[in-house]
């Protein structure tokens, strides 16, 4: 199940250009909630621990419970401005949640048993065509990662959206024959499978 993590904020009345440039001389960055037929919420969140929250693995399929006085809002991340020279955040889109509705979210995969690998082990390279998978689900069970075993994979082996174990709960909507990773040969593999060609001969 997904942690939820929270976040102090300040209300905010003032829109524009100005208002938002005197808050991020205060450290903050402008925020706004809205979504799911509830009325918008217009925030300001301190920048040091809204970075910290945006560096970590999976931030856009965080939950927050971004807290306004006495109020809270429960709120997943839908989209952020970067400012172009420093990356520093300067505005962030929540989207407020429904806990009896199911929403679209990308969830994090976690490739594991990579050392196992017996694909690895001939020299073959992993490549990964997906990092992330949209899901559908209830706010209630939205995964923090959903893991992809690749204990088993050999050079020239595929996995696909249908060999995913997704958790109670929770479907894609996703073509299951797509691609989430595979392995294909490297130069390791492929002298060692010439050098069996030539001593067979």
């Amino acid at each position: 199940m997904l942690n939820t993590y929270a976040l102090k904020a300040e209300a905010r009345t003032a829109v524009g250009t100005g208002p938002a440039r005197e808050l991020r001389r205060r450290n903050m960055v402008p925020a706004i909630i809205y979504g799911s037929n509830k009325e918008s919420v217009m925030v300001a969140l301190p920048e040091k621990e809204l970075t910290i929250q945006f560096h970590k693995q999976g931030f856009l399929s965080h939950m927050f419970d971004i807290e306004v006085g006495k109020n809270k809002y429960r709120a997943l991340p839908k989209a952020f401005q970067l400012h172009p020279v420093t990356d520093a955040i300067e505005h962030m889109d929540f989207v407020h949640v429904n806990e009896k509705e199911k929403i679209k979210i990308n969830v994090t995969l976690h490739f594991v048993n990579e050392a196992k690998c017996p694909g690895l082990k001939q020299g073959g390279v992993f490549n990964i065509a997906r990092h992330a998978l949209e899901v559908f689900c209830l706010a209630s069970n939205i995964p923090e990662n959903i893991e992809v075993d690749v204990a088993e994979l050999a050079v020239g082996q595929t996995i696909h959206v249908s060999d995913l174990k997704l958790p109670t709960g929770v479907e894609t909507k996703l073509d299951q024959d797509a691609t989430i990773a595979t392995i294909v040969a490297g130069k390791t593999s492929v002298d060692n499978t010439e050098e069996s060609a030539s001593e067979e001969k």
